[in-house]
């Protein structure tokens, strides 16, 4: 994939795309195995994805925040 995207001129691709403010970023995190299976298995728990946001539920009046 490298190799196509080194000398793929993306611009075309992207020309219908937009801008959205605040920026959308990726971060990785090294974790120690035992962490993520606890992490996996706490979202299991509350039917979500592990790293998945939490968004607040008007009906809940809950505010939110990150799992």
């Amino acid at each position: 994939m490298a190799e196509h995207y080194a000398g793929h001129d993306t611009g075309s691709e992207m020309s219908g795309g937009e801008w959205v403010d605040p920026p959308m970023v990726t971060t990785l995190l090294r974790l120690p195995k035992p962490l993520v299976d606890a992490l996996k298995a706490e979202a299991g728990q509350q039917h979500i994805r592990p790293g998945a946001p939490r968004h607040p539920s008007p009906a809940s009046g809950d505010a939110g925040g990150a799992c």
